[in-house]
């Protein structure tokens, strides 16, 4: 649909009448003279093409103060008995990459979120991060744009810190705190928490993590982005001398033999049938749409470059 952004500006469009009216003003003069001398009337192109050219040249620009623009709205039915929650880690130990040079855990982590939102967008999606405590950054929303931002500008390594240095931070127990801290409105029945992390925690209690959840009625999926050869590298490409913690791994199958269902990075394409399998079907509603715009003005900039070439070329003559 096109809309002008700024209409009162289009006036100056108007301003394109005033080289036509000099060229009337003019060739009514010059026919007299021509009758005198007996000379022959010039071809209409000939005697309005300057000015129609000025003309063109300003009406373009009038237009492109006008700012026109192509605006469409979208928008995802979503859920309104469903809500989820992509929680990321944001531990020292997510800053581990495969390689020098290649991608951390964390980073990873950001990518996986954003690509599992995009495959299942029916569902309002918050954002949250973890390492001793359970933090979110925004509330389940149906807003790609809201989501991706917070993703992208609010989730950092160690931002906010862990409330107490240890050698390892990170708590699992505390994604418990999702199902009792407000995390979630009232009329979502189906509560689904998705967490990214390695995995790497301080002791915790698989049953008494998975009864706090239950009694939220909050499901969880883990994620899990790790491997033994994974290290930790500062500016220089010095090894800072991480190692991964390879009792994490039976510390997660602690977890599945409680139903908490943990997914190996590669794995991952399975994440969204999960997801879609869980949620079910329910009742939707369309949120508010947001508008996108795509302006033209620049267009109209370009064309008028155009008809003032004319002009120039033909006032040389």
């Amino acid at each position: 649909m096109p809309v002008f952004l700024t209409p009162i500006a289009g006036l100056v469009a108007l301003g394109a009448l005033l080289p036509i009216a000099a060229a009337v003003v003019r060739e009514r003069r010059l026919r007299g003279v021509r009758g005198v001398l007996g000379l022959q009337a010039p071809t209409r192109a000939s005697a309005f093409g300057g000015a129609a050219a000025a003309a063109a040249a300003i009406a373009l620009l009038g237009l492109a103060a006008a700012q026109p623009a192509v605006a469409r709205s979208d928008g995802v039915r979503v859920r309104t008995d469903a809500q989820a929650y992509v929680v990321v880690d944001n531990s020292r130990s997510m800053e581990a990459v495969q390689r020098r040079g290649g991608r951390s855990r964390f980073v990873r982590a950001k990518a996986l979120a954003l690509r599992l939102r995009d495959a299942v967008p029916q569902l309002p999606w918050g954002v949250a991060s973890f390492n001793d405590r359970t933090l979110a950054h925004t509330f389940p929303t149906g807003d790609r744009g809201t989501f991706a931002d917070t993703l992208a500008q609010s989730i950092g390594i160690e931002r906010p810190p862990p409330v107490f240095r240890e050698r390892t931070a990170t708590a699992l127990d505390t994604i418990g705190q999702t199902a009792i801290a407000g995390f979630f409105s009232p009329h979502a029945r189906k509560r689904l928490v998705v967490l990214f992390t390695d995995g790497e925690s301080r002791p915790f209690a698989p049953r008494s993590l998975a009864y706090m959840l239950g009694q939220g009625h909050v499901h969880l999926l883990i994620v899990r982005l790790w491997n033994a050869g994974d290290r930790v590298y500062d500016a220089r490409g010095h090894d800072l001398g991480y190692r991964p913690a390879p009792g994490s791994t039976a510390e997660l199958q602690r977890l599945e033999r409680v139903g908490i269902r943990v997914l190996p990075e590669a794995d991952f394409g399975a994440a969204p049938g999960i997801v879609r399998r869980f949620l079910g079907s329910g009742p939707t509603a369309e949120p508010q749409r947001r508008r996108r715009l795509t302006p033209l003005a620049p267009v109209a900039v370009l064309a008028s470059i155009v008809p003032f070439g004319f002009v120039l070329v033909r006032s040389r003559r």
